[in-house]
């Protein structure tokens, strides 16, 4: 009775703590740095690989500045390998969001106001999350790593 007891107390923890929360939706606008690009991309939700990465980042976050370079390496290399990668500047002011957003030689998303950063339930930045292609959260990090291995590592990817 007591394995019986003790077996279902655990099963109830795993399924509790389980991941399978799912990243929110939104439209977020694209900033590309070869051109003023006016339009929008989703994030959040299904993608078209079988994982993805949702990056967010703020200009006014000393870790977010001193891992850039990181974080463009490790885009480059999961690209290569197919899986779909989506980097968001947010939480300023737009002038700031702008000029940092200039700092990748990609496009990535823009979210001054920081709508999709709370409805996302962010806590902190900078914010890694791996999602399979249903967009449930596999894996999530707050902080960095300056090194792409580290990085693979601890976000499974």
């Amino acid at each position: 009775m007591i394995k019986l007891i003790v077996i279902s107390f655990v099963l109830v923890l795993i399924f509790l703590f389980s991941r399978g929360e799912k990243m929110p939706v939104g439209t977020l606008n694209v900033h590309d740095q070869n051109a003023l690009v006016e339009s929008s991309d989703f994030v959040g939700g299904s993608c078209l690989s079988e994982k993805c990465l949702i990056v967010y980042v703020a200009p006014w976050c000393p870790t977010c500045n001193q891992i850039t370079p990181t974080i463009i390496s490790l885009v480059d290399e999961i690209k290569k390998e197919g899986i779909s990668v989506k980097v968001i500047v947010g939480k300023d002011n737009p002038q700031r969001v702008d000029a940092y957003a200039k700092k990748f030689p990609f496009p990535v998303l823009t979210d001054a106001n920081g709508n999709y950063f709370d409805e996302a339930k962010l806590v902190g930045v900078p914010y890694f999350a791996v999602t399979n292609s249903d967009g449930e959260v596999l894996n999530d990090y707050f902080g960095g790593y300056t090194s792409v291995r580290a990085f693979r590592k601890k976000l499974e990817i």
